[in-house]
């Protein structure tokens, strides 16, 4: 959502020409002092596509995922945007669970700012990928914790930094599968302009920068009602790793695209389910509506650590769950259950519609 790719509804007259990237096969391209020559379109999104590349000459890594954008010039807000994303990726280089930044470029080409961002491969699919393999069993509690630790190990450390970094789009389709870990990805819609609606920037401003910056299912409320003057600012990822977490147990949003929803905090647990009374509580202490008494990513991260380590304690029952997470928790219902995923839409679930599934995240 947001980055400088584009929202993925724009015409891909500049970049998404498969003409032009059939040209481009066989090319070697020099990032920043690497020369990789393309190998194959690995996907496309927006005004970008992402390849395959290999190192033409020896290297530490022999294989990268090369991303290519070209940027309007003149649009400098998308031109801009590319340059963050490029540099909160520099930011974020000590972080194992982050895709990693390899070395980037900038040139011009035509009428566009050309980007390109050698990174590594991870080309073991998405999250959501592994999702569509496990529609019938569901991931167990191990498989939904080793997943949820690596993405809080990565967004604990960008809200370490200063000023904090929110990712602001977390979710399944945002975090790749990588070696034995997990890799949170996509930096397009990372922000350090932490606000109070109304204050800092206006109610207008910051609703137009939530639209086009992060994905309805995973706002939080203070995102979702913005006359609610609570301050916006990292607190939004803990709220969306909440969602993220009950999208891993149950396969279903937490809240739908309803903002109705997401405001009030009520939500529902299935009545059948495997998982531990803790990872349901771990949930909810991060769904909670006002951002001052949610959890931190750090308590998150301390929580989920000793869940991995089998600290989840016995099994939840629906009415279990529902009473220990109340107020916030509606009275328990079936989840809804659909045969693919990706990303979401109005009525359930949707198709994975992205093109590749081996690079960092573009939508």
């Amino acid at each position: 959502m947001g980055n400088c790719l584009g929202s993925g509804k724009e015409a891909v007259d500049g970049g998404g020409s498969n003409t032009r990237q059939r040209k481009e096969l066989g090319t070697v391209i020099d990032v920043d002092g690497h020369s990789v020559k393309i190998v194959s379109v690995l996907g496309q999104g927006g005004f970008a596509v992402v390849f395959r590349a290999a190192a033409s000459s020896g290297s530490a890594a022999s294989e990268y995922a090369l991303k290519k954008i070209l940027a309007p010039s003149s649009d400098p807000q998308n031109v801009n945007q590319c340059r963050k994303e490029i540099g909160l990726m520099k930011q974020m280089k000590h972080c194992p669970q982050t895709v990693q930044l390899v070395a980037s470029s900038e040139g011009v080409e035509g009428g566009f700012v050309q980007f390109w961002l050698l990174m590594e491969l991870c080309d073991e699919g998405h999250v959501v990928d592994l999702m569509n393999t496990k529609i019938s069993t569901k991931f167990t509690e191990a498989e939904v914790l080793a997943i949820f630790v690596d993405v809080v190990e990565a967004v604990v450390a960008m809200h370490g930094q200063t000023p904090p970094i929110a990712h602001r789009d977390i979710k399944p389709e945002n975090v790749l599968k990588c070696g034995s870990g997990y890799k949170l990805c996509d930096f397009g819609s990372g922000s350090t302009k932490h606000a109070t609606p109304g204050e800092e920037r206006s109610v207008n401003n910051m609703s137009e920068d939530v639209d086009t910056n992060t994905t309805i299912q995973y706002r939080a409320p203070e995102q979702a009602d913005l006359y609610s003057r609570k301050r916006v600012d990292e607190r939004v990822d803990n709220w969306a790793l909440g969602v993220f977490l009950y999208k891993l147990l149950f396969f279903d949003d937490a809240f739908g695209e309803s903002s109705l929803a997401i405001v009030s905090g009520k939500y529902s647990i299935p009545v059948q389910h495997s998982y531990t009374a803790g990872v349901i509580d771990l949930m909810a202490s991060m769904l909670v509506v006002d951002p001052d008494a949610r959890a931190t990513s750090p308590v998150i991260l301390e929580k989920a650590k000793q869940l991995l380590n089998g600290g989840g304690g016995t099994r939840a029952t629906a009415t279990a769950a529902a009473t220990a997470a109340a107020p916030t928790i509606a009275t328990a219902t079936a989840g809804a259950s659909y045969n693919t995923f990706g990303e979401a839409s109005a009525g359930g679930g949707a198709t994975n519609n992205d093109a590749g599934s081996s690079w960092a995240s573009f939508n």
